[in-house]
């Protein structure tokens, strides 16, 4: 489907959100997934700025079902060095199976930083740098972060469980270990 106009792309998505809301006393979702509209220039060719967005989402995607992968596999206790060798750190605030929300926090070196939500926002690593943050919830509020692209070197990670008013944070030195790459936030 392309549009030609932001109106009618608008419109189309009002309409693909009304088809696909449950009928009446019906509480599942149609399971299908929704196929995303390109933006067209007048020529009708898909705009780059169309592109390079749904080549972003697919990314998302791909790392989001990545992630609850290792999560899976570090519940199972078959982890192996994959964190290693993806060069990613796992957080597991332990959390309880119906937690709805989940922030975690990552700064580099060895701070220590409020532990309110606010102070978390706030930090600054020990190299000036703000904290890299992610928010998980819903069915993966639960699960442990997953955080990538982490060199070695000594971080501080924190969490936030639920609508706690205080996170708890951890120092973590990351080598070329699998074992330095999981931090487990003792509950206080």
């Amino acid at each position: 489907m392309v549009h030609r106009t932001i109106p009618g792309l608008l419109a189309s998505l009002w309409l693909v959100s009304c088809e696909e809301a449950p009928a009446p006393g019906r509480s599942e979702a149609v399971k299908e997934p929704v196929a995303v509209p390109v933006v067209a220039d007048k020529a009708g060719t898909p705009s780059p700025e169309s592109e390079r967005l749904q080549g972003r989402h697919g990314e998302r995607i791909q790392r989001l079902l990545a992630h609850r992968e290792i999560g899976a596999a570090y519940a199972a206790g078959t982890l192996g060095d994959r964190l290693v060798t993806d060069g990613s750190l796992l957080v597991d605030a332990r959390a309880p199976a119906d937690t709805s929300q989940m922030r975690y926090f990552l700064l580099n070196g060895e701070v220590r930083p409020a532990t309110d939500l606010a102070g978390l926002k706030a930090a600054r690593g020990a190299d000036g740098g703000a904290a890299r943050a992610l928010l998980l919830g819903g069915e993966d509020g639960p699960r442990p972060a997953i955080f990538d692209d982490i060199a070695a070197g000594i971080y501080t990670v924190c969490a936030i469980v639920g609508g706690a008013a205080q996170g708890r944070c951890a120092t973590a030195t990351v080598d070329a270990t699998a074992a330095s790459r999981v931090v487990v936030l003792a509950e206080r």
